[in-house]
């Protein structure tokens, strides 16, 4: 996103979200604000980005960064909660809402807080090990390094509701652990 010096300071700047240093998700609050406060946006095909991520280069520092954002998020719901339903990385991680979640939901909100305990993760992150060091080119590592790092967004959004509270979304429903 890019905008202009003046809109910047009108639209309030970043806001930290609490956290000392930068937030993961200061981004996300300010194109929302400038959003709600009538900025218009228009998306330009012939723009490109590239961005190194140190996180990237291990496991262990990723899920680590993706637990903290996680964690983080909650207090990003806390100030604008319609933001959760916009935001599909946490499209099964949240509470489950009894009668009001499809069925289909409750099923996936179930197996990722099994796969998301500490045994089932520890033995997947086993598996993780072995196949990196014996069978580096195995098709079975992607699809395991999504089911660890959704685990870890799971870990860390649930530890933030444990930290800061509740949620209360726009359907009048309380999400909270």
């Amino acid at each position: 996103m890019s905008l202009r010096r003046n809109a910047y300071f009108e639209v309030g700047m970043f806001h930290d979200l609490g956290f000392l240093g930068s937030s993961s998700w200061c981004d996300v609050d300010l194109g929302y604000r400038a959003y709600r406060q009538g900025f218009n946006f228009c998306r330009s095909t012939k723009a490109r980005c590239s961005h190194r991520d140190y996180f990237a280069g291990s496991l262990d520092r990723y899920t680590n960064r993706v637990r903290t954002s996680a964690f983080q998020a909650v207090l990003l719901f806390q100030k604008y909660p319609e933001l959760l339903s916009h935001l599909p990385m946490f499209y099964d991680k949240t509470p489950i809402i009894w009668g009001q979640d499809p069925p289909h939901l409750v099923v996936r909100k179930l197996a990722r807080s099994i796969v998301s305990s500490r045994l089932v993760l520890w033995s997947i992150e086993q598996i993780v090990n072995t196949l990196e060091k014996s069978y580096s080119a195995s098709t079975a590592l992607p699809p395991l390094y999504r089911c660890i790092i959704g685990a870890y967004i799971f870990r860390g959004y649930r530890e933030g509701l444990r930290e800061f509270g509740k949620i209360d979304n726009k359907g009048g429903r309380i999400l909270q652990v």
